[in-house]
């Protein structure tokens, strides 16, 4: 199994943020852009992407980023991560060293 990496693999923009950044006529090139590639997306024949954030501050966090890591190497509860998050070396997981 290869080693778990935290990886930036989507664009995701706060609500509240697009209000305050951009006028109403950006806010509308902004959904219809997020519209072409949902469409795309379709016509690949995938789903809709739902994701669940959890925030860089929130409690939940490196919780949130454990539970993947171990889910990744097979285990059903997590481990712990080491200094660049990923799953510490236990002595019975495999994870970094």
């Amino acid at each position: 199994m290869s080693e778990f990496k935290r990886e930036h693999r989507y664009i995701v923009l706060k609500t509240s943020d697009v209000a305050s950044a951009l006028n109403s006529e950006q806010q509308r090139t902004l959904e219809h852009l997020c519209s072409l590639v949902e469409m795309k997306r379709r016509e690949r024949g995938k789903d809709s992407a739902p994701a669940l954030v959890v925030e860089h501050d929130w409690p939940e966090y490196e919780p949130t980023w454990q539970a993947i890591a171990a889910r990744v190497a097979g285990r059903s509860t997590p481990g712990p991560l080491d200094s660049g998050g990923l799953p510490a070396n236990d002595g019975a997981t495999g994870g970094a060293q």
